[in-house]
């Protein structure tokens, strides 16, 4: 599975083939209490799960949080992955990734 490191504030774009998965990994919140989520799939694109690896260097580090997608036909898809606190709906930051199923 090919993975993409994604950093926040960025834009990124990924070229992929159809009904591949890949992993989408970005430096996560930690114990701020905010959490990386995708903000309404866009229609195309399949989300197989969501996974935080736990940063065990360093008491309560960040981690890295990593999403596995895959698009579901040929075309571009623009996913968005904001983060927030659960109990609040505003994000304090968002990342838009551009994925090219060609």
């Amino acid at each position: 599975m090919k993975v993409f490191k994604v950093d926040a504030g960025d834009p990124a774009e990924i070229r992929v083939k159809p009904n591949q998965n890949v992993a989408i990994e970005m430096q996560g919140g930690g114990t701020t209490g905010y959490l990386w989520e995708i903000v309404e799939p866009p229609s195309g694109l399949t989300v197989h799960g969501h996974t935080v690896k736990p940063d065990l260097e360093s008491f309560g580090g960040a981690g890295i949080d990593r999403f596995v997608v895959s698009a579901d036909r040929k075309g571009s898809l623009q996913l968005e992955i904001a983060l927030k606190r659960p109990w609040e709906d505003v994000a304090t930051k968002s990342v838009k990734v551009k994925i090219a199923a060609e």
